[in-house]
């Protein structure tokens, strides 16, 4: 689905969007195994699984790019179609702690992971939105040029 976000975004030569999507989904790619590299959870044996699932448990890493693919997709349409926001927000959400949810009900992961994987995930898509919309809005890179040079003269 994000890939055919960006193939569009491409088409309608909508650079920024396809590049932001891109660099999203390739970051939190990277996190995703950065952290469970470094954290080599085992996964929970509570009883036999009907997914075979091979690599370390935590943080997860379907909660972790869902909530960053899909809340960026939510936050572009909501952007798009404001009259929309609360329904596209609301979709959004239910689609994203679905997701969290299968994880625990397919006993692939402990609560703390899914938690886990959203709190990793929550931080990446703001640092992406932020990014964003810095790169369409001189005046909101200029206040954070000056929210940097205020915390640095501290």
């Amino acid at each position: 689905m994000a890939l055919g976000f960006v193939f569009a975004w491409l088409v309608q030569r909508q650079w920024k969007r396809a590049l932001s999507l891109t660099i999203a989904l390739l970051g939190v790619s990277g996190l995703n195994l950065l952290l469970k590299n470094l954290f080599a959870r085992s996964r929970p044996q509570l009883w036999e699984r009907i997914v075979d699932v091979r690599y370390y448990s935590f943080p997860s890493g379907h909660a972790m790019v869902s909530l960053v693919v899909y809340g960026l997709l939510g936050y572009a349409l909501a952007r798009r179609f404001p009259q929309w926001r609360v329904p596209i927000v609301a979709v959004t959400a239910t689609l994203v702690g679905s997701i969290g949810l299968t994880r625990l009900y397919l006993g692939v992961h402990w609560p703390t992971d899914v938690a886990a994987g959203f709190a990793a995930g929550l931080v990446w898509l703001i640092a992406c939105i932020l990014a964003f919309e810095m790169s369409q809005n001189a005046d909101l890179r200029a206040k954070f040029d000056r929210f940097l040079q205020k915390q640095s003269s501290k």
